[in-house]
């Protein structure tokens, strides 16, 4: 029976190999039957081989590097499939096949062209992972080959089940370092395989930096022009990034967490904030025409002003309440969602970010409530902001902007792995407009009724949506999360341990694993 297996090589010190190894391994050493490593029967004969296009380009960088195009000549003697959406070199009679087509489709071309053998993924972990997202991967196999080469991080997690296999079949538990053995994880049960490449786990690391390839100023009515941009690749898959605060604005960062090859990432900054005009740091912006709703058409407007259809909605904190607002109002226009600390902007979230929390900070808290007159720090302490940030005093603002983050800071103080002051190191006009924003919605709940979002989560039955939370989110507690995803049967919640708001290592790796499965629906 032919199997579907992704391979890859380690070390004896367990670290994972470099594809240099891992390919010379698989079609080198298998022809040496009286070499270091007998393969036997545990590598069945390989009838197909599917790799990306990063494997691809090493392969042509290795091998080529110092020929002449005329001269290539493809080594690998097995029918070849190469998944990618760009132009690449062609090796004269190798027999590749460049493809974009979905996975299903082209897995059925090569169990065809392998017949009884196997089909082999080679290369980085991000193929592997599509061929198992819709259940055609079989086995993952981690070949421990007799050299020490070591890496950055450990291939296989700790506690990871793994059976050690030897050249006859026996299922055997050998001891470390012995070169005739390779582990496999059972496909089925290692839902998301954790694989690695080069010596490091590659879906830990965001994609490179990358510039829009257009970008513009939508005027969306009421004097207001909105800045928006598009990265990646313009026949991709649509996502929109939805920035949180409100009024934090859009950044380069999140660019990197979609495939360029694979999405079309639009990115814009909500109405006041970022490169939109007029500017919240300007006191003579009118602030009645920037509410939740004038973001929702605001965005719908973008939607239509770049022809798409449907779109994947990702963004966290604030976003999220103005996603799910977005998706309620118009879910026939959303193709899946991708929520970090997730909020919702009732008053009981708001009471809790201003007041409850401080059980925690004490002391912030009452500089926090200081910073207010007297006569209102026993009242509604975000609404006495907002009144602060209209006053014409350009010290009275910017020092009740100054208040303002120092508490925001304050509640992501404890996260360990999260990132500090990260509201106080906005630049002057930007924290300006952000406190102006902030307070603005808040006192205002939104403009949303208490309890809205959740009210009316069965607007987003069929939106399939992945929620992923820091179980250290003091500032909006995973509560909110929990809620809203037995609220909303298609959503599926993460919860990263080791986050809080502003996320860790974990919690990148989280988003791009959901980012890349996303990609494929």
């Amino acid at each position: 029976m032919s199997l579907t297996q992704y391979y890859t090589a380690t070390s004896l010190d367990g670290f994972i190999a470099d594809p240099d190894n891992s390919l010379d391994w698989l079609f080198t050493r298998k022809r040496e039957p009286d070499g270091p490593l007998n393969y036997g029967e545990f590598i069945a004969d390989v009838g197909a081989m599917a790799m990306g296009s990063t494997t691809y380009e090493w392969i042509l960088d290795h091998e080529f590097a110092d020929k002449d195009p005329a001269e290539w000549r493809w080594q690998y003697d097995v029918p070849c499939w190469v998944f990618t959406h760009r132009q690449l070199p062609v090796v004269p009679d190798s027999g590749v096949e460049f493809t974009s087509a979905d996975i299903a489709t082209v897995h059925k071309e090569m169990v065809g062209a392998a017949g009884d053998r196997n089909v082999w993924i080679v290369g980085g972990g991000d193929l592997a992972g599509q061929f198992a997202d819709v259940g055609l991967l079989d086995e993952v196999m981690v070949l421990i080959a007799p050299v020490a080469l070591g890496g950055a991080r450990r291939c296989c997690p700790a506690g990871s089940s793994c059976v050690s296999t030897s050249s006859d079949g026996t299922a055997t538990s050998p001891p470390p370092g012995t070169p005739s053995c390779a582990r496999r994880h059972d496909a089925g049960n290692v839902a998301e395989p954790r694989v690695c490449d080069q010596g490091k786990l590659l879906v830990a690391e965001p994609f490179p930096p990358i510039d829009p390839y257009d970008h513009g100023m939508l005027d969306v009515g009421d004097g207001n022009l909105v800045y928006w941009e598009v990265c990646g690749n313009p026949d991709g898959k649509p996502a929109l990034v939805v920035h949180g605060g409100p009024g934090s604005g859009s950044g380069p960062g999140n660019r990197r967490y979609f495939d360029p090859e694979r999405y079309r990432v639009v990115l814009f900054d909500q109405r006041g904030c970022g490169r939109s005009t007029p500017h919240a740091s300007d006191p003579a912006t009118d602030m009645t025409v920037n509410t939740t709703h004038h973001l929702i058409a605001d965005m719908e407007r973008l939607r239509e002003h770049l022809g798409i259809e449907q779109w994947l909605l990702y963004g966290g904190s604030w976003g999220s309440t103005l996603i799910v607002a977005y998706a309620e109002r118009h879910p026939q226009r959303v193709s899946q969602i991708v929520i970090l600390g997730a909020t919702t902007t009732r008053r009981t979230e708001i009471d809790w970010l201003y007041r409850g929390v401080a059980r925690f900070f004490p002391e912030e808290w009452e500089q926090f409530r200081a910073g207010v007159p007297a006569t209102e720090r026993d009242a509604d302490l975000v609404a006495a902001y907002a009144q602060l940030m209209e006053d014409p005093d350009p010290d009275v603002r910017a020092r009740a902007a100054a208040d303002w983050v120092a508490w925001e800071d304050a509640v992501i103080s404890l996260e360990p792995k999260g990132k500090p002051k990260a509201y106080s190191s906005h630049p002057p006009d930007a924290l300006l407009a952000f406190v102006r924003i902030c307070a603005h919605y808040f006192a205002h709940e939104a403009w949303l009724e208490d309890e809205e979002l959740l009210r009316h989560a069965d607007r987003l039955a069929g939106i399939p949506a992945v929620l992923i939370h820091g179980r250290l989110d003091m500032g909006s507690p995973l509560g909110t999360a929990w809620e809203l995803a037995r609220a909303w049967p298609d959503a599926r919640l993460v919860v990263v341990d080791d986050s809080g708001h502003t996320g860790s290592e974990a919690m990148k790796e989280e988003i791009l694993r959901t980012t890349a499965r996303l990609a494929r629906c």
